[in-house]
C-alpha cells in the first residue's frame, strides 16, 4: 500500500500548452496520464470550473479571458478514484499568436510593381 500512495503522491502533472492571443484571449489544453473520474479547475486566480471524469491521454481544451500578459497558472484537483485524489499547482508558459494574420501580399505586389515599372534615369 504504502509504494502506490507514494507514486501518486509523485505524481507529474498533466501535460499543458497554453496559446494566448494579443486581445488576452486564451486557450489551455491538458492531457492527463491517468483517468480522473473527476475534475476541477482554477485558472489564474480565476473561479472553479469543473471539468467532469477524463479519459487517460483525451484532450481536454480550456478556454477564457486574461487579465493580463504573462505566465498561466493552474491550479488543478482531479480524484483518481473514490479514495484517492491528487491537487496540482503548476504555470504554463503560453504561446502568444497574433489575432488575425498580418496582409502582407498587399505589400509584397506595390514593391514589385514598383521595381518593374519604375522608369530609368539618364
Amino acid at each position: 500500500m504504502l509504494p502506490i500512495l507514494f507514486s501518486l503522491a509523485h505524481a507529474a502533472p498533466p501535460e499543458a500548452s497554453a496559446f494566448v492571443s494579443s486581445d488576452g484571449q486564451y486557450s489551455l489544453i491538458l492531457r492527463p496520464d491517468v483517468a480522473w473520474e473527476a475534475a476541477e479547475i482554477s485558472i489564474s486566480g480565476d473561479g472553479a470550473e469543473d471539468l467532469g471524469s477524463i479519459e487517460a491521454g483525451a484532450e481536454v481544451r480550456i478556454d477564457g479571458n486574461l487579465s493580463g500578459p504573462g505566465t498561466i497558472w493552474v491550479n488543478l484537483n482531479a480524484a483518481i478514484d473514490d479514495d484517492t485524489g491528487i491537487n496540482w499547482v503548476f504555470s504554463v508558459e503560453p504561446e502568444v499568436v497574433p489575432v488575425r494574420s498580418p496582409h502582407l501580399a498587399r505589400y509584397a505586389r506595390r514593391s514589385l510593381r514598383w521595381c518593374l515599372f519604375k522608369r530609368r534615369q539618364g
